[in-house]
């Protein structure tokens, strides 16, 4: 496991190498150069204390997210199962014809920042970009104050 991602839990960990190695395995035949055709990856490390003191529901926060054109939520499926579990913190990003996946992005922190972002409250959580620059290597950019 990469030293720098021991910033997320360990399951986020894992879901984050599970990501990158299916999103590397359907680009196998692009060319790896090309990071406009790969998706990125949004993290959310939820502030559950937060959440409950200023009453605001992360369901309402995840489906807004889930509703974005080029927006994806995470499934972990169980091998043993095969029922898959969509994750309410971390979503996958990708172009779509009319934005890019980074101003996709973009715009959903700045509607987080607008609708939950009160100044003087505590933070609802970080924000996190992820993006699998090689195999078992991430850009990771992290957003404070986004909510």
């Amino acid at each position: 496991m990469p030293e720098y991602l021991n910033r997320f839990k360990k399951e986020t960990q894992e879901d984050i190498i599970k990501w990158a190695n299916a999103t590397k395995e359907s680009c196998e035949d692009l060319d790896p150069q090309d990071v406009f055709l790969d998706p990125i990856l949004s993290v959310i490390e939820w502030n559950d204390a937060a959440l409950q003191q200023r009453r605001v529901m992360k369901a309402n926060i995840t489906n807004f997210i889930q509703r974005v054109n080029g927006v994806q939520p995470f499934t972990d499926t169980d091998a043993v199962t095969n029922v898959g579990a969509q994750s309410d913190s971390i979503f996958s990003i990708i172009d779509i014809r009319i934005a890019p996946k980074s101003q996709i992005a973009a715009d959903i922190m700045a509607y987080l920042r607008r609708t939950y972002g009160q100044q003087p409250n505590v933070s609802l959580g970080k924000f996190y970009i992820i993006q699998a620059a090689k195999k078992n290597q991430f850009e990771i950019a992290e957003y404070r104050e986004v909510f």
